[in-house]
């Protein structure tokens, strides 16, 4: 899942403090299962809202909602009667989620609500850790399903740096297990050493997100300067 926190609630204020007529907006997928941008934060940011009181701050005029993906433009109709006589809609969603927004509405101004971090899942200790980081290039098979790029501090492709303290914890990040070792581990337990004396390539970075917009069509990967 796409992974995100909460601004501060002083800043998401300070964004609302223009507008008077509000749509506080949540999303239904990643958003509500890491409990950042479902009904119930919507309906917690909206009780904020209410109770601000100061100078700059406009008595609101709030409405909440939630769609179930704000990143795709078939699931924002629900909201053609929503947004009647707003002024903006402050969006508890990802980047991606704002940016459709605006893009279905660019006469409404769209506030974000919330900060993207990465693409990750829940640990059994509650802990958010991030998994994949959309290299583009994914070969994950020869590492035992662990992404090197996302969970390897130092992005080691080809063997462990030899930093990992008595224990196996990773000299850079002393909370984690060193991935060379669990990819040893899992290796092992499937009977597929053999990955383990495989050289793995450089990653084709072209392929990333590398300071363009990506796209993916049917016929492959291109980006949008080719559109």
């Amino acid at each position: 899942m796409i992974v995100a926190t909460l601004k501060p609630i002083d800043e998401i204020l300070e964004k609302a403090s223009s507008y008077r007529r509000i749509l506080v907006l949540g999303c239904g997928t990643c958003a509500t299962i890491s409990d950042w941008g479902g009904m119930k934060a919507v309906r917690q940011i909206s009780e904020m809202l209410r109770m601000a009181r100061s100078d700059r701050m406009q008595t609101h005029d709030l409405k909440e909602f939630v769609v179930q993906r704000q990143c795709e433009p078939a699931f924002l109709d629900p909201l053609l009667n929503e947004i009647r006589s707003i002024d903006a809609i402050l969006s508890l969603a990802c980047g991606v989620g704002v940016q459709i927004l605006s893009e279905r509405f660019p006469d409404i101004t769209v506030l974000p609500a919330a900060d993207t971090h990465f693409i990750g899942t829940i640990s059994n200790s509650n802990v958010y850790r991030e998994y994949c980081r959309g290299c583009g290039d994914c070969d994950i098979l020869q590492t035992g399903g662990v992404c090197l790029v996302a969970r390897c501090p130092k992005a080691s492709l080809n063997g462990p740096c030899g930093g990992e303290d008595e224990f196996g914890m990773c000299e850079v990040d002393p909370k984690e297990r060193c991935v060379w070792i669990q990819i040893a581990e899992r290796l092992t337990v499937s009977r597929r050493e053999g990955f383990l004396d495989k050289i793995v390539t450089p990653k084709d970075w072209s392929r990333s997100r590398s300071g363009r917009t990506m796209r993916i069509p049917d016929d492959g990967i291109t980006d949008e300067s080719e559109s």
